[in-house]
């Protein structure tokens, strides 16, 4: 995931993982993001998003990878 901290558009790469659910929460546990991706890159626009922490979840068959996204 990059740049991080951001403020236009973040990259997300699932690194030969195609097929993933991406998961964004802010704080205070509200649900930002679900989306099912298809690609093995998406670009994912936080330009309108409040400064802040994020968790992003990358979800995919029975594994789940959490990072932390900081929006500025």
């Amino acid at each position: 995931m990059f740049p991080n901290p951001a403020d236009k558009l973040v990259t997300i790469s699932s690194i030969g993982k195609p097929h993933f659910q991406l998961v964004v929460f802010d704080v205070l546990g509200n649900k930002i993001v679900d989306l099912k991706v298809n690609e093995e890159k998406i670009k994912l626009d936080v330009s309108n998003w409040p400064t802040g922490i994020y968790v992003v979840n990358s979800i995919w068959n029975n594994s789940k990878v959490s990072q932390k996204l900081i929006v500025k």
